[in-house]
């Protein structure tokens, strides 16, 4: 059930790039280098707990208290990731609304973790 003058787009999801929508004529491209900057800071300061875990004696007071930290962090920056991609799609969403699009194609990515080399343990 097609409707005749409906607008077709197709969306691709990335790692760079969250969202590129394009409809024949126009693309859409959703910058996703603030969600790449807080999932790197995310990354760095996992890795300096880490560290800091390391050096400390397992159940000790000091060991908790770093283990609570990392927690909290973990969960705040979990929330601050959920916002981020709530409102990149949620913008990718509205742009397409202002379009009048009708359909979205949303593209497979399954034959990406067919290529990767997984190191002989599949």
């Amino acid at each position: 059930m097609s409707v005749e003058g409906a607008k077709v787009v197709g969306v691709d999801l990335g790692e760079i790039h969250p969202a590129v929508a394009h409809d024949g004529e126009r693309t859409i491209v959703m910058n996703g280098r603030y969600l790449r900057s807080v999932r790197r800071y995310q990354n760095k300061t996992k890795g300096k707990l880490q560290a800091l875990l390391a050096r400390k004696k397992r159940e000790s007071k000091r060991w908790k208290r770093l283990v609570r930290s990392k927690k909290r962090q973990q969960r705040r920056w979990d929330y601050q990731i959920t916002d981020i991609a709530h409102k990149i799609t949620t913008n990718l969403v509205s742009t397409l609304h202002d379009a009048e699009v009708q359909t979205v194609a949303i593209g497979d990515i399954w034959w990406t973790l067919l290529s990767r080399h997984w190191g002989g343990a599949v």
